[in-house]
C-alpha cells in the first residue's frame, strides 16, 4: 500500500514519502521502485476518483489487459491471428501474470514494455526488408 500512499500524495502534489519533492524519478522508502510505474496509475486516479478499487482497476487495466492486448499484436505480427488468438489466451489465465496485475506489482509494467519492445523491433526488421539503404 505504500506505492498506493505514495501515488495519491504525487496526485495531490505533496512530498512524498521520504523525499523532498513532489514529482520523484524513484520512490524511496520500504518498498523502492521506479515511478513510471505510478504515473499511468496518477492519471487513471485523476480521471476516476481515488480509493482501492480505482488503484486494483487501474493497475490490472493499464498493466494486465494492455500487456494482453500487446501481445496479441506482436504474435499477430510474427503469426498469424489463430495463433495470437491462442497466446493471448494462454498469457490472460497464466498465474503469475493474474497475479503481479492483481496486486499492482511493478514487474508487470516490465512485461508490458518488453512486448511493446519486442513488437517494435520486429515492425523496424519487416521495414527494414523494404529499405534501400545507401
Amino acid at each position: 500500500m505504500n506505492a498506493s500512499r505514495d501515488a495519491i500524495k504525487i496526485l495531490r502534489g505533496d512530498n512524498v514519502t521520504l523525499q523532498n519533492t513532489s514529482l520523484p524519478i524513484y520512490i524511496k522508502g520500504d518498498i523502492d521502485n521506479p515511478a513510471l510505474v505510478l504515473y499511468p496509475v496518477i492519471v487513471f486516479l485523476k480521471f476516476f476518483g481515488i480509493g482501492i478499487v480505482q488503484l486494483r482497476f487501474a493497475a490490472a487495466t493499464l498493466h494486465g489487459i494492455l500487456s494482453i492486448m500487446a501481445l496479441y499484436f506482436l504474435l499477430r505480427n510474427i503469426f498469424n491471428i489463430k495463433y495470437a488468438l491462442v497466446g493471448m489466451f494462454l498469457f490472460s489465465v497464466m498465474r503469475w501474470h493474474i497475479t503481479y496485475s492483481r496486486i499492482f506489482f511493478h514487474a508487470s509494467i516490465c512485461v508490458f514494455i518488453l512486448i511493446l519492445f519486442l513488437y517494435f523491433f520486429i515492425k523496424l526488421l519487416n521495414i527494414e526488408k523494404h529499405l534501400i539503404l545507401y
